[in-house]
């Protein structure tokens, strides 16, 4: 069964019936609910306890204000049936509901819808649409007039009328050179500080203050004039020993022992450190709340090392090039119950494929119920390794294909293995897929596997 929609009529578990007036949030109560006039017949006043009100909160109206109203949960509603009921409604139903990704023209950027109904802070009744923003664009935290209807953070809350909001085609092209530049950016950031942290103490050393000697003041004690050969020598001694220690050491400790350590700690850990350290996740648990911890990766392990390709030339001699990742294409599933789909295609500028055929074969594939694993081709000879997941009940759809710059599909289905695993076990603890980061998912893993073999 697909998301009910603001004025559905739908049945519920208990066989009663009842037309949607709200979709969001409700005080004191956990998770998403939908509020409902109930309809008279199958007994559908039975158990209707309220007319849309929570406290000081409405969230909806119910004829003559009657407690004919019933807040249920996605779980409860067993299908949307045709309507059949005569109540007067406001508007037109807005194509959206709860979990559906939509795009914002106005802000210029996609949001999550968390909310539809009628709020009570409008001037005049009308439908709205609250919105959760992907960019800090918004005008609140879903709490707007004392009327709350979702939670976010702040700025990243808004509230718009259907008309302003349409559903998202999403789809995200990357080039995956620039994620191996960001991450030598990221490595050398803490070096750059380290340096100017080290160049600064020998500011301060030309004071100022010690030169200025008037403070205690041998001017006024002038009863004794004579001794004006004691101010000269005074100068003497305090010019001619500051120039030399200034020129003499400060010079040989900048140009020696700073380019030495430089060279060689920073350069060798470089080589020595990266490709271990940085595959492990780490790094992803703790930044993405959606990723998986350290302790759930293990299964996965590190981002596998591939094999590399030697060529031997004429005079004998042989070259190693790595196996790397090239391309990779993937179709994911933002909505466990509507069909809502992001793609998102990694690839590099000097393997270029067209990524909408790479995309249109994992759809013929897929509906074609093609075995979960095996391999594609395009343009005459590009191979991809490809794998097809979709759990028993289609929460966790997705499908992928990666390529290698060998073109060697048993190298790429090792990338699609680890990948498959680790996403696997970061979707272990999600129970609504929308609330899932799939763009940072998938872009530690690329940037782990990328850095495992460059």
């Amino acid at each position: 069964m697909t998301c009910p929609y603001l004025y559905d009529q739908v049945k519920l578990t208990d066989s009663t019936q009842g037309v949607v007036k709200y979709i969001g949030e409700v005080k004191n109560k956990n998770g998403t609910f939908f509020g409902l006039e109930m309809l008279p017949y199958y007994g559908g006043y039975d158990n209707a306890d309220t007319n849309g009100s929570e406290g000081d909160q409405v969230y909806f109206g119910t004829t003559k204000n009657e407690k004919i109203g019933r807040w249920v949960t996605e779980e409860e509603i067993v299908s949307v049936v045709d309507d059949t009921h005569s109540l007067k409604l406001l508007g037109t139903s807005p194509k959206f509901t709860v979990g559906d990704r939509v795009f914002v023209p106005k802000k210029n950027c996609n949001a999550m819808v968390h909310y539809v109904g009628i709020p009570k802070f409008g001037a005049n009744p009308k439908i709205f649409v609250g919105l959760e923003l992907d960019e800090p664009n918004g005008n609140c935290n879903g709490t707007l007039a004392n009327c709350t209807y979702f939670s976010c953070e702040d700025k990243y809350g808004l509230y718009q009328v259907p008309t302003n909001v349409q559903l998202a085609q999403e789809e995200v092209n990357i080039d995956i050179d620039e994620v191996d530049e960001q991450n030598f950016e990221q490595a050398e950031e803490p070096e750059e500080q380290d340096e100017d942290e080290k160049e600064s103490p020998p500011e301060p050393e030309p004071e100022p203050e010690p030169e200025p000697e008037p403070e205690p003041k041998p001017q006024p004690k002038q009863p004794e004039p004579k001794p004006q050969p004691k101010v000269e020598p005074k100068p003497q001694p305090k010019v001619q020993p500051k120039p030399q220690p200034k020129i003499e050491p400060k010079p040989q400790p900048k140009v020696q022992p700073k380019p030495q350590p430089k060279i060689e700690p920073k350069a060798r850990p470089k080589v020595g450190v990266q490709p271990q350290s940085q595959p492990v996740s780490n790094k992803p648990a703790d930044e993405y709340k959606n990723f998986v911890s350290s302790t759930e990766t293990g299964a996965a392990g590190d981002a596998p090392k591939l094999a590399p390709r030697t060529v031997k030339h004429d005079d004998g001699s042989e070259t190693t090039y790595p196996t790397y990742l090239t391309n990779f294409c993937v179709k994911v599933r933002t909505h466990h119950k509507l069909n809502n789909y992001k793609t998102i295609n990694y690839s590099s500028r000097k393997f270029q494929v067209d990524d909408m055929k790479v995309q249109q074969k994992l759809e013929e594939l897929f509906k074609a119920n093609a075995a979960n694993r095996g391999t594609l081709t395009i343009d005459g000879g590009k191979q991809f390794a490809y794998v097809l997941h979709s759990a028993t009940t289609a929460k966790h759809e997705w499908r992928a294909a990666c390529r290698v710059n060998t073109d060697s599909v048993p190298e790429a289905q090792k990338l699609l293995n680890y990948i498959e695993q680790a996403t696997n076990n970061a979707l272990k603890s999600v129970d609504r897929i929308q609330t899932f980061n799939w763009d940072r998912n998938f872009q530690a893993l690329v940037s782990a596997i990328r850095k495992a073999n460059m």
